[in-house]
């Protein structure tokens, strides 16, 4: 069997909280996840916070804690003329008459008794009512699509409907006033976590522990959760091994760097997560990406070439099937032909390009295959050697990587500008490497040293 995703998840849940601090965001792995269409790691945090315990046991007793909220009470005195609101004080309304030479008995001087609801306390529970009803509404679709370990905001018990009732529609709720110049500070919340009554003091902390999520700071047993709740489905253990790789890669080489490890904060359709200096050189590391790189291969670029190949050569019948196929699907099924012969994807890119320089002189493909299964671990080693041959700078057609400043037909898949490595659990080779191919097992004793050696710059 292949190591166990909880496995896994215990190797690198410190690491990965220790990198989300300083930067690390894998939003291209967020990305891949299907049954939650989230696309980046502070929605996927957001929809966490909603995952654990405490909030929807807090969710859960709401409806019976908010019918005895604290208020506090003023006394307010007015001048009243033909009417009586609240309590006549009668020393003070003689006064005011006595002022007027008793000409008006209408006058009255009344006090009233007003409830206060905008204490700290009751402006820090609306603040998390307000956070937690804008993250369900933010992320509705999200939330509807109903995986399993989200079923207790949709099942017999509703979470989300005693939410909308806490926040929309409850009276006492309702006075509480966030929008009147009240400034809910961090003193405020962390003296309401010394309330005597339980909802604050939950509030609260429930508050605290939100800020600090999104501010990627999560303890060891948070990023368990996180990933064990997330990415640990069947689906998804080749996700979870990429990351598991990506974060050895990186701590391979956090010691070793001439300067501070700096991860990215990416944007859309980027997926470089960190880079560092060593050597003389940048290195950069991408995920389940093209980029800075074509990894595509057109029939426009290869022309009639294999037109020209003997009639019995396969290049001149796969050139034929093609042909045939773009013909038909055109004329069955109304789809214009495609335009691609090849095409790929990486698991992991690393580029290292000499200081002072815009284009990487060397590049590192990584693919990773989660499994003990030779034949698996095979078919990894084709597309890695696909990729390795058909990486392409972004500059054009056929501007082959391994073929530049004028190489021989001889550097393909042997130029030390395009290396390879390919990532698998257990599994007993003959050999682990090659002259541009090295293999890298789950639990080997010394990778960091031969991943090191292996990116050391040969050209």
């Amino acid at each position: 069997m292949v190591v166990a995703a909880e496995t896994l998840i215990e190797e690198i849940k410190n690491d990965f909280c220790h990198y989300l601090r300083q930067g690390f965001r894998p939003d291209s792995l967020v990305a891949e996840l299907p049954q939650l269409n989230i696309e980046d790691v502070e929605t996927l945090l957001n929809v966490h916070f909603l995952m654990t315990d405490s909030v929807q046991k807090f969710v859960e007793r709401l409806p019976e804690r908010l019918r005895r909220i604290k208020t506090s009470t003023e006394k307010r005195r007015e001048s009243l003329r033909g009417q009586v609101r609240g309590q006549i004080r009668w020393g003070p309304t003689l006064t005011r008459r006595c002022r007027s030479g008793y000409r008006d008995p209408s006058v009255f001087v009344c006090e009233q008794i007003e409830k206060n609801y905008n204490i700290a306390e009751n402006l820090v529970l609306k603040r998390l009512l307000f956070e937690l009803h804008d993250i369900v509404t933010a992320n509705a679709d999200i939330l509807a699509q109903h995986p399993q370990w989200l079923a207790e905001w949709f099942g017999a018990e509703q979470l989300r409907k005693k939410l909308d009732q806490g926040w929309l529609k409850n009276v006492h709720v309702k006075q509480i006033d966030l929008m009147e110049n009240y400034e809910i500070t961090d003193r405020m919340i962390r003296a309401t976590c010394n309330s005597r009554k339980t909802i604050y003091k939950e509030a609260a902390n429930l508050l605290l522990q939100h800020q600090r999520i999104m501010n990627y700071i999560l303890s060891p047993n948070e990023a368990r959760d996180l990933l064990s709740k997330t990415i640990v489905q069947p689906e998804q253990g080749e996700l979870l091994f990429e990351l598991y790789w990506i974060i050895k890669i990186i701590k391979t080489f956090e010691a070793a760097a001439d300067e501070k490890i700096e991860f990215k904060i990416i944007g859309p359709n980027q997926s470089m997560l960190a880079e560092w200096v060593m050597n003389g050189s940048t290195y950069r590391i991408y995920h389940n990406t093209v980029e800075p790189f074509r990894f595509f291969v057109s029939l426009e670029e290869e022309g009639d070439e294999w037109r020209e190949a003997a009639p019995d050569s396969f290049f001149h019948r796969s050139g034929k099937i093609r042909e045939k196929f773009d013909e038909l699907s055109e004329r069955l099924f109304d789809k214009r032909p495609g335009d691609s012969l090849w095409g790929g994807r990486p698991d992991i890119i690393l580029t290292s390009t000499k200081l002072g320089s815009e284009r990487p002189s060397q590049v590192f493909i990584g693919e990773a295959k989660y499994t003990e299964s030779s034949d698996y671990a095979r078919q990894g080693l084709r597309e890695l050697i696909e990729y390795m041959a058909f990486i392409q700078d972004e500059s054009g057609q056929k501007a082959y990587v391994d073929q530049r400043d004028g190489a021989n037909s001889d550097a393909v898949l042997n130029s030390p500008r395009v290396q390879g490595f390919l990532l698998t659990d257990h599994i007993d080779y003959s050999q682990k490497s090659s002259d541009s191919i090295q293999i890298f097992s789950y639990g080997e004793d010394g990778f960091g040293a031969r991943m090191r050696d292996f990116v050391r710059y040969k050209l």
